[in-house]
């Protein structure tokens, strides 16, 4: 699943598949089952990174380039800081959990 971020006038893809979850928890020393912890309790510097290896893995299942370092993400998302950061880990929620606010489809007969 891919999702968009958009900042400034360009939409950014953000995928936070199984390629950018490993890189990621490389990255910072977190096991697969400390990933539920991602939120208000991280660093914003383990924030950025998220950002940078969902967007990195945004744009290379897109097929497009993707030139960023995670000081460009940090120079990008200072126009609306706490709010780029809530969408990056929203989004990072919604693709690693799946999205718990939709309710289920009821059976039929039900």
């Amino acid at each position: 699943m891919i999702d968009y971020i958009k900042i400034g006038d360009k939409e950014y893809p953000v995928k936070f598949g199984l390629n950018a979850l490993a890189l990621f928890c490389d990255e910072v020393g977190l096991k697969l089952g400390e990933l539920d912890k991602i939120g208000a309790q991280s660093s914003l510097m383990d924030i950025l990174r998220l950002a940078y290896w969902g967007m990195k893995d945004g744009a290379r299942s897109e097929g497009k380039p993707f030139d960023l370092t995670v000081e460009n993400i940090a120079d990008l998302l200072d126009d609306n800081p706490s709010g780029h950061v809530v969408r990056i880990v929203n989004i990072f929620k919604k693709q690693f959990t799946g999205n718990p606010q939709k309710p289920a489809k009821k059976s039929a007969g039900k």
